[in-house]
């Protein structure tokens, strides 16, 4: 008697035993429902390309940021430009100049990455908030692209931008 008994709860135990071994190993594995978080692209340094086409940043984004509503180049530099509060305000400087990062005065909040490169546009990408109303300037300063070893020529221009927050 004593035997049988013995042998059914080792039985019982093994039992017991691989059941929860299954239960764990089988928590343990991939979820594919509703509830698992998608994955997001995420931004990315790729490391020279950016400052090798004039960018301040080599920041690369994994997909194109939310439209702005207002679009300023390079060639708005004689013009006022008109935002309201609240919009995203996005500058878009060619490749091609050495740009540095800009100087600015007024309610703009500058987002990140800053002066990433879009190769899209071949440009080099700031973004801003409007913070409130008033009238805000950026001034972009650029130099010469230069490759090491090669004669450079020497100057600074300056890409002043004037908006009007409404």
């Amino acid at each position: 008697m004593y035997s049988i008994h013995l042998n059914i709860r080792s039985i019982t135990s093994v039992f017991l035993f691989i059941l929860v071994m299954i239960l764990l190993l089988t928590a343990c594995g991939p979820t594919t429902g509703p509830t698992s978080p998608s994955s997001t692209p995420v931004n990315t340094q790729s490391p020279g390309y950016g400052t090798a086409n004039g960018c301040t940043d080599d920041t690369v984004l994994a997909k194109a940021p939310a439209k702005a509503n207002v679009v300023i180049t390079h060639t708005d530099t004689n013009v006022t430009v008109v935002a309201h509060q609240g919009d995203i305000i996005e500058v878009d400087l060619p490749f091609g100049h050495k740009w540095g990062a800009p100087s600015l005065s007024g309610s703009l909040e500058m987002q990140q990455p800053a002066g990433y490169a879009w190769k899209p546009t071949n440009a080099c990408v700031w973004r801003f908030i409007a913070k409130a109303p008033g009238t805000a300037q950026l001034t972009f300063p650029a130099r010469a692209l230069c490759k090491p070893g090669e004669l450079c020529p020497l100057y600074v221009m300056e890409f002043p931008f004037t908006i009007t927050i409404k």
